[in-house]
């Protein structure tokens, strides 16, 4: 049976990526039950403990809602700790943290994936199969409470519960796929039609489109869930690119007279102005273009995921050329032309490469493990060598170790 270490398209089984995004993708709610095992080893309430109360969480990574809001910081944390010769602020108060959970508050670990190491491989694996930004919070719910009022996301939404079981009920979006400056309002939102009711078992995956109107409450056991949370790039992102990457068109950067008192009324001649260059603009865009650079902005803003980067580190300069490698798992790379160069991009750095090396580039990003002398590309071995080390060092490439 398929779990949560095999991905997307485990969490949406059984429908294929291909028929999810054609029939249910910003479309409407979808909720799938894959069975206690599936969640084995992802994120249970032993694991939140461990957390709780052994690794020194801060405000806002770890908050806490009471009767569906936000509780202030200062209510289950220490306003001001003694560290070395200063003080820092917002370490949990475990006592009165507890207190609160005890009275119905759940529990918020926000931004869960940069501090466990198999969310952060299930969000990049979400995060390549979405090609967007995707962040992961985990909710732990006392017995016969609400977390948060009824309310939408500006992001899509894939809950996979854990523990215990939770009551969603989820309603018609109040506004069908929202951008930023169409947050839903701090008090909530008044639920209109229902189109869901259910309860969720460890192992069930419940998606919402940004949106979709939706709110939660346990039973009678602790319910704990895992919410990844996929920003898709939009139309909206692709028309502000345009503009950004059109300035160099004067007409662009044309000045308007307002008028203060108002109303402000254009010119015939303004007007004509701007559709005739709303026209042009329309006719040179460059969606590929456009896409590609969203990309890189995405891709450059990605976590490495580094576990056992200390030891390649410690070994890097032993490695030969019989020594097997093979790229990290989960690193966000794109090789492409610059110039009369190629660049292979990973988690913020770049390396380059002189032209002919296109190949060698596609070769590290798609390949398996291999030996350093079977790197592919017209290279001398001492250019293999070197390439591999300083890919080692770098973290995007990772020494298999042997049987």
């Amino acid at each position: 049976m398929a779990d949560w270490t095999d991905g997307f398209p485990a969490l949406i089984a059984p429908h294929s990526p291909e028929s999810f995004f054609a029939e249910h993708w910003e479309r409407g709610p979808l909720h799938l039950r894959h069975g206690e095992d599936f969640v084995d080893g992802l994120f249970d309430l032993d694991d939140l403990d461990e957390l709780l109360t052994g690794s020194g969480l801060r405000y806002p990574s770890f908050r806490l809602l009471v009767d569906g809001r936000e509780a202030h910081p200062d209510t289950y944390t220490h306003r001001s700790m003694p560290w070395g010769t200063g003080s820092v602020a917002h370490f949990i108060d475990y006592m009165r943290a507890l207190a609160l959970i005890r009275g119905g508050a759940t529990v918020v670990l926000e931004q869960i994936q940069r501090i466990w190491p198999a969310l952060a491989e299930l969000t990049r694996h979400m995060e390549l199969a979405l090609g967007a930004r995707t962040q992961t919070n985990a909710y732990m719910t006392p017995p016969r409470s609400q977390g948060l009022l009824p309310h939408y996301d500006l992001q899509d939404v894939y809950v996979l519960q854990t523990a215990g079981r939770k009551h969603w009920r989820v309603h018609v979006p109040h506004v069908r796929l929202p951008v930023r400056g169409q947050e839903c309002p701090v008090a909530g939102v008044e639920p209109g039609e229902q189109l869901l009711d259910v309860v969720l078992e460890p192992g069930d995956m419940l998606y919402l489109p940004r949106g979709t109107v939706h709110y939660a409450s346990t039973l009678d056991e602790t319910s704990l869930h895992v919410s990844l949370s996929a920003v898709p790039v939009t139309t909206i992102d692709v028309l502000r690119e345009l503009v950004d990457a059109a300035t160099e068109d004067v007409r662009l950067r044309r000045g308007y007279r307002l008028d203060l008192h108002g109303p402000n009324e254009g010119s015939d001649e303004d007007q004509d102005e701007l559709q005739a260059t709303l026209r042009d603009l329309a006719g040179v865009a460059d969606l590929d273009g456009l896409l590609d650079r969203l990309a890189r902005q995405v891709a450059g803003s990605r976590m490495p995921l580094l576990g056992g980067v200390l030891a390649d580190l410690a070994r890097r300069d032993t490695v030969g050329l019989d020594t097997v490698v093979m790229r990290r798992e989960g690193i966000v790379w794109r090789a492409e032309a610059l110039g009369d160069r190629v660049v292979l991009a990973f988690h913020g750095r770049q390396l380059e490469l002189p032209w002919h090396a296109i190949g060698t580039a596609r070769f590290l990003g798609t390949s398996g493990p291999f030996a350093v002398r079977d790197l592919a590309g017209e290279l001398t071995d001492e250019q293999r060598l070197g390439m591999v080390r300083t890919l080692v060092g770098e973290g995007f490439l990772t020494v298999v170790e042997e049987d």
